[in-house]
């Protein structure tokens, strides 16, 4: 059966702006623009492009989202081969505890984040 991706997906085109995250000054995706559930079971990091915010220019994708993440809830790291991207990661994870981690081996790798309880 075809599924009606419209009928499990909400999908929100944010535009790039400076902003304040995590105490910090960066360039992010305007979330004002978008209706955030409570909760969130997927979220996909794959931008914004490294060329225009640094190595560590995705970090704000967990204090800007974590907390809505639900028991259980996912999150798709993509190009987590990458230095900057590691580091992330790892900050991630000791911020917002309760996410288990393992990769996937893709082109430039892929970092699965799952939330297993109760996030600090």
């Amino acid at each position: 059966l075809p599924l009606d991706l419209h009928e499990h997906v909400d999908i929100c085109i944010a535009p790039l702006v400076r902003q304040t995250i995590g105490g910090a000054d960066c360039l992010w995706y305007d979330l004002k623009a978008c209706e955030l559930p409570d909760e969130i079971d997927f979220i996909t990091v794959d931008g914004p492009p490294a060329p225009l915010v640094g190595p560590r220019g995705r970090y704000p994708a967990g204090p800007a989202m974590f907390s809505r993440l639900s028991s259980g809830g996912v999150v798709l790291f993509d190009d987590a081969y990458r230095p900057g991207e590691k580091e992330t990661i790892e900050q991630l994870l000791r911020e917002f505890g309760e996410l288990g981690k393992r990769y996937v081996d893709t082109e430039k790798g892929c970092a699965i984040l799952k939330k297993t309880g109760t996030a600090r």
